[in-house]
């Protein structure tokens, strides 16, 4: 944050200051106050209140900053409403609050999309599952009447749900394989 972009968000901040040392300018001019006093005594006033924004400057130019360093620092930048410091002013507060409250609607989103995912591919394991048993019993009958070309078509079919349970299982490969070690020599 620049100090001319804070300046510029305080610009109606600026004009009442303006104003109001024109003003005391005014009247002093008007008591007939010595022309070193008139012009003084306002301008003191109006730089008293533009260092009266220097610390609010400094508070947010760090937060800013230091936000900025955080989000550069992070390769997974959806997490930064965690890491967020809350700040000490308002306008940081109801940021940090905006982003919290994003990211735990995002979070929310991507745990229904996982449930959803989940019951789904829990789904096509069962149904592979069970189709796989009327076409084992079709196997049998086709083998002992001898119908060669429903084997042939019951065995593609049969190739076809492997294939599904696979791939519903590819992110899950522990539930077909147990891995673990083995001695050759047993």
């Amino acid at each position: 944050m620049k100090l001319t972009e804070f300046m510029r968000g305080k610009w109606s901040f600026l004009a009442v200051n303006l104003l109001t040392a024109g003003a005391a300018a005014f009247l002093l001019y008007l008591v007939r106050a010595e022309l070193y006093f008139s012009v003084f005594l306002p301008c003191f006033l109006f730089v008293g209140g533009i260092c009266s924004l220097l610390p609010e400057y400094i508070g947010k130019r760090r937060y800013y900053r230091a936000l900025q360093t955080l989000l550069a620092q992070l390769d997974r930048r959806y997490l930064l409403s965690e890491l967020l410091e809350y700040p000490d002013f308002f306008e940081g507060q109801a940021l940090c609050d905006a982003l919290r409250a994003a990211g735990k609607s995002m979070n929310d989103e991507i745990a229904g999309y996982k449930r959803a995912s989940a019951e789904y591919r829990e789904y096509i394991e069962l149904w592979v599952h069970e189709i796989k048993t009327p076409i084992a019993a079709a196997m049998l009958c086709a083998e002992n009447s001898g119908a060669s070309a429903v084997l042939e078509e019951l065995e593609k079919i049969e190739g076809f749900v492997e294939q599904a349970l696979f791939y519903a299982r590819s992110s899950h490969v522990e539930k077909d394989y147990s891995i673990k070690e083995t001695a050759l020599a047993e």
